[in-house]
């Protein structure tokens, strides 16, 4: 299975901030906004596949390309919003038992984007 995440020019990172009345911690409102666009995009895209389960025993790779718009982005920075956005876009219940494999990062201005392999 392949899942494609546009619109890498953005805020992709998750910088949270604290709050000191509340004491906690919550996420940008351009990052919360780019997640929730690209969970929508994730269900659109796998409507009717299964949902994934990985346990301990069971762990589950995935392959990770990402074209960035320049090179002065981190591909480091990436991770957590992708497994955000697969987890709540349904494709696997839980993202503790996963694990990335990447491949090295390609320049694509016009069209930067992150394709996931399942």
């Amino acid at each position: 299975m392949k899942i494609v995440i546009t619109d890498l020019t953005g805020d992709v990172t998750d910088n949270r901030r604290l709050i000191p009345a509340r004491g906690r911690l919550i996420s940008s409102s351009a990052y919360r906004a780019w997640k929730d666009t690209q969970v929508m995009l994730v269900r659109q895209q796998f409507n009717k596949l299964r949902c994934y389960c990985p346990t301990f025993e069971e762990q589950l790779p995935y392959t990770v390309k990402i074209w960035l718009p320049n090179k002065r982005i981190d591909q480091a920075n990436f991770d957590k919003g992708i497994r955000d956005i697969i987890t709540q876009g349904g494709i696997w219940s839980d993202d503790k038992y996963t694990y990335p494999i990447y491949t090295p990062c390609k320049i694509d201005a016009k069209n930067p984007r992150a394709e996931i392999e399942i």
